[in-house]
């Protein structure tokens, strides 16, 4: 009995030990299986991080992650999908079969990829499993796995996906942020408009099309007129908002295949390709001033838009995008010298002209170092006594080939070249240096003060007054004995700018003129804004006096202009007069001075001593007195 209970026990335990080591083997071999697995799901996942880096597109790291995931999962198909655009179906990124799957086994879609896209979540189908890739508010791929036979929703796969899915994000973050530097490298900030580097790289390409297609490519220009004045009086953020007004309205009235852009400021420029002639390109440009035509509201306030514009045309293989760059450029200048809100075609005339610009420019600079520039005065006078008041410094040109030449033959080029800096310069030294002579030889008697006139360039300059005081310094020259004559479109750039630099000028004992006077952008406002001494009214109006047809209006506009400035203690001088009865209305109209051909042309300085002992000083004693005691450089 003993030992059949003994036998019992000993085959209870080898039960027990066998299904101990039964369940050890299970552990082990479950244990084994899982670490393979582990093991397979990390060469995936490295293998997918690998191809996440050294992938270039999203395509490419779907295509490396769709074959992994195939592989690792026995599916029978892997395939991507790409967003190509909002409001767009996904497009098919590769379809990767296993290699016992014939190409033509593979199943058709059946939208399970856009029900994912929708979801934004993964989802699982009767034969097959699909995820989405998201980034931000955007779903930017699919990735789907597909079998033959059906398959059963799987745990351990969907924490494979959103591993995977990590990478694949890593890539699109990637690749939207090179996106990015690469838009902002090649846009415009404030507009989104293509910059000037990717307009002629789209440039390039329309020419490209031309030539082989046989068709004309045009550029235009374009300079928003007036946007100048709008960022000036109310601000740079209506600035920017009229820009991306200007941007938009441009941007609908071209076709899709134009290519629009911002080169910089108020300069935008277009380019069309597949023109007949050029009449297609004049339609084009009446289409984008018709455009930029409707009024814009801008700060609660109604502002008419405009631009002048350049055309250029290629019309043969020899055009290049940087020709046919600055070709539309100077057309552009051209269309804002002649009135503005218009079109010029550039053509052989205005290549002519523009050679000849630079000619006269190239000569400009060896003129002024060869001492060619001299000043002639003009005196202005006064129409009670018919004294000389003062006389203004005007440039004459020697030029040894063309004889003496006006200032609207070198002025204007010199203006656009930067030269007018050192004309400038020059011209203020030598009057200093004339005023400073007749200071010492005529005393109070002498026929000053001197205008000089300022151009915008010299206005801009911030050591302007610096290098003004300096003049008169090394020259002898009293400030009292220097008046400084502006237009409105001298201060236009930066008003803010000139009109402290006038106050300074001013306080220094400099008398300022206003010139040209009533055909400005605000005479009123300028009037208000700057120290002005003395208003010059424009010769358009004096001409018309006397004239049957325009002496009514201009009558009654010099009217109207002297009573303000007698209103404001400003005098005024009716600039232009030729004749004797230009004269004599003038001065029933109220002006106290005058300047023109009628009393004498501008000439050599003996010249204006010759006829100011002839006609005398225009001042009383008591006036010379007065300006006697204005600061001179050694006071200031």
């Amino acid at each position: 009995m003993t030992d059949e209970l003994e036998l019992e026990r000993l085959r209870r335990r080898l039960a027990r030990e066998r299904r101990a080591r039964k369940e050890a083997e299970r552990i082990a071999e479950e244990t084994t299986r899982a670490l393979y697995e582990r093991q397979q799901e990390l060469l995936l996942l490295e293998a997918v991080a690998t191809a996440a880096n050294e992938a270039r597109t999203l395509e490419d790291a779907l295509d490396a992650a769709s074959v992994a995931l195939r592989d690792h999962g026995g599916w029978d198909v892997g395939r991507g999908w790409l967003a190509t655009g909002a409001g767009e179906p996904l497009a098919d990124a590769g379809v990767h079969h296993a290699g016992h799957v014939p190409v033509h086994a593979a199943p058709a879609p059946d939208g399970l990829h856009e029900r994912v896209r929708t979801a934004r979540a993964a989802e699982w189908a009767r034969d097959g499993f699909a995820f989405p890739v998201v980034l931000g508010d955007d779903v930017v791929a699919v990735l789907e796995l597909r079998a033959a036979e059906p398959r059963r929703s799987d745990a351990a796969l969907e924490r494979l996906a959103l591993q995977v899915t990590r990478h694949l994000q890593r890539v699109a973050e990637r690749i939207r942020a090179r996106e990015r530097i690469v838009h902002q490298t090649l846009h415009d900030a404030l507009t989104g408009l293509p910059n000037r580097v990717l307009f002629e790289d789209r440039l390039e390409l329309a020419l490209v099309r031309a030539r082989r297609r046989g068709t004309i490519c045009a550029v235009f220009f374009l300079d928003v007129d007036r946007f100048k004045i709008v960022n000036d009086t109310l601000g740079h953020r209506a600035g920017d908002a009229l820009l991306r007004e200007v941007a938009a309205r441009l941007r609908g009235a071209i076709r899709a295949s134009d290519t629009v852009a911002r080169f910089g400021g108020d300069e935008f420029a277009v380019v069309c390709d597949g023109l007949a002639d050029e009449r297609d390109a004049l339609r084009i440009a009446s289409t984008l001033h018709a455009a930029l035509s409707v009024p814009c509201e801008l700060e609660g306030e109604s502002h008419v838009l405009g631009a002048s514009v350049g055309i250029a045309l290629a019309t043969g293989r020899e055009a290049t995008a940087e020709a046919l760059l600055r070709d539309a450029d100077a057309a552009m200048y051209r269309a804002k010298e002649l009135g503005r809100s218009r079109t010029e075609l550039y053509d052989e005339r205005l290549r002519a002209r523009l050679d000849a610009r630079v000619r006269v420019e190239r000569e400009l600079h060896q003129g002024l170092e060869a001492g060619e520039l001299r000043l002639v005065y003009q005196p202005v006078v006064s129409l009670t006594t018919g004294g000389i008041r003062s006389v203004e410094a005007l440039v004459r040109w020697d030029h040894p080939e063309r004889g003496t030449l006006a200032p609207g033959e070198f002025l204007p080029i010199a203006e656009e070249s930067g030269l007018i800096v050192r004309i400038g310069e020059h011209v203020m030294r030598e009057a200093c240096r004339q005023a400073a002579s007749w200071r010492e030889r005529l005393g109070d008697d002498a026929p000053l003060p001197i205008h000089v006139n300022l151009a915008a360039r010299q206005l801009s300059q911030t050591t302007f007054v610096e290098s003004i005081v300096r003049v008169l310094a090394e020259t002898g020259a009293r400030a009292a004995d220097i008046a400084l004559e502006i237009t409105e479109s001298s201060v236009i750039e930066n008003t803010l700018l000139a009109s402290d630099m006038l106050r300074e000028l001013k306080t220094l004992g400099f008398e300022i003129l206003l010139d040209d006077f009533g055909i400005g952008y605000s005479s009123l406002g300028y009037l208000q804004q700057m120290p002005i001494d003395v208003l010059k009214i424009d010769r358009s109006f004096i001409d018309a006096l006397g004239a049957d047809a325009d002496d009514e209006r201009a009558s009654a506009i010099v009217r109207a202009i002297v009573g303000m400035a007698d209103a404001l203690g400003i005098d005024v001088v009716a600039e232009g007069v030729e004749t004797d009865e230009q004269a004599r209305l003038s001065q029933a109209l109220g002006c106290s001075l005058a300047q023109g051909f009628h009393f004498a042309r501008p000439d050599r300085p003996e010249t204006v001593e010759a006829l100011h002992e002839r006609w005398g000083y225009a001042l009383t004693p008591s006036e010379r007195t007065a300006s006697a005691s204005r600061p001179t450089p050694s006071s200031i």
